[in-house]
Order: structure tokens, then C-alpha cells, then sequence
């Protein structure tokens, strides 16, 4: 089966191929590539606590539900919010359960938002409960890998993306790989970033913040 690099990759084939010398023209190790890219982009949103990165075009996250049932601040309420998308660039509804399946728009001036961090902040405290704030939002960066003046995509977050490939690249030869895809086989994400800490720390310049 021939697999696609997913418009959220956060790097291209040729481009990891280029770093190790193998020209473009050259095509057997596609496929791994493909994979091993799909992959690791995956495993590092999921790191970082994210739905997505990126995207060719950024989503619209609809209807994005968060609970309120603990208390991080002396006075036992919680005043901050972090979103699993950031940076946000739009935000269309920020709503609290008012009823059973109903939800009530806040008054704009009872919360402040942090759209480079995918933050809120309630004047008053959030509301508790299960499914207690609904949110609609556009988030993310922007892929685009021909126009470098509509990509914002972090230089940074590539470079680890690369890094983390190439080190599972090139743990297929004491695996005894030597097709041209990865198939099954476990590629083990969390041991490459264990041993890398240039990646380990740029990575955790992204993590979803904890309230």
C-alpha cells in the first residue's frame, strides 16, 4: 500500500532526504519517509498535548468542550483556560452550559484572551462543571512549503521533526529493515526523544500549558 504525506506533516521527503546525501531522484526510501514524517508528526502533537500543528489550511475547531472541577488557586477557583490549538487567530464562540444541552455566549467582558498561547483568562472564575465552557476557534499554523511569506510553521518545530525521522532512519539498520517501508514496524518516538535533549527541550516549548 502506498501512503501520502499528510498536509499537517511538519516536513517534506526531499528535504530530510537532502540532510543524509540521498538525491531526490533517488526514490527507494520513499515510502519509510512517508511513514516515519506521518508518524512522528502525530506522536509529537500528541507529545505536546495538541490536535494538530498545522495545516495547508487551519481547521475550525467547533464546538470544543473543557470541564471545571478542580481547584488550582488558593481561593478554589479556576480563572485560566488553555486550548489543545494554538496559536488561535480566530475566536467565533466562547460559551458556558447554561441548561442540560444549552449553552449561553459570555459577556466579552468578563474574560481576556491569549491568542499566541491559546489562552483565556475569566475575570470571575470559570463556571464548574462537566462540558462547562464551549468553544469554537480557528488555531494554528499555517503549512506551506512554496510561499515562505504564508508559512508560519516554527523553524524550530521542523528541525525536531527532522531530527526525530532521521533517528528512526537510521535505527531501522540494527532492526534489519531493508524494504521499502516501515510496515509494522515499531519505530518507539518516545525512546528517540528520551535520548535527544535538543529535541526534547525545543519540544517542550509547545506543550499545552496546565491550568
Amino acid at each position: 500500500m502506498a501512503f501520502t504525506l499528510e498536509s499537517y506533516a511538519l516536513t517534506q521527503v526531499n528535504d530530510v532526504k537532502s540532510i543524509i546525501d540521498i538525491a531526490s531522484t533517488t526514490t527507494t526510501w520513499d515510502q519509510t519517509f512517508i511513514e516515519l514524517i506521518n508518524g512522528a508528526t502525530v506522536w509529537m502533537e500528541n507529545y505536546c498535548g495538541r490536535t494538530r500543528f498545522g495545516h495547508t489550511t487551519l481547521p475550525v475547531y467547533t464546538d470544543e468542550t473543557y470541564d471545571s472541577f478542580f481547584a488550582p488557586t488558593d481561593d478554589g477557583k479556576q480563572y485560566w483556560l488553555y486550548v489543545r490549538n494554538w496559536p488561535v487567530v480566530t475566536w467565533t464562540t466562547i460559551a458556558y452550559r447554561s441548561g442540560t444541552s444549552t449553552y449561553t455566549t459570555f459577556d466579552s467582558t468578563s474574560y481576556e484572551t491569549y491568542d499566541d498561547e491559546g489562552g483565556i483568562y475569566f475575570y470571575g472564575a470559570m463556571p464548574r462543571g462537566k462540558k462547562i465552557v464551549r468553544l469554537t476557534y480557528s488555531a494554528g499554523y499555517t503549512i506551506n512549503w512554496t510561499t515562505q511569506s504564508s508559512h508560519t510553521l516554527p523553524h524550530d518545530l521542523t528541525y525536531a521533526c527532522r531530527k526525530i525521522v532521521l533517528a528512526a532512519f537510521n535505527k531501522r539498520k540494527s532492526l534489519g529493515i531493508k524494504n521499502e517501508s516501515i510496515g509494522s514496524w515499531s519505530v518507539g518516538y518516545d525512546e528517540i526523544v528520551a535520548a535527544d535533549e535538543e529535541v526534547k527541550n525545543i519540544l517542550s516549548t509547545y506543550k499545552r500549558k496546565n491550568v
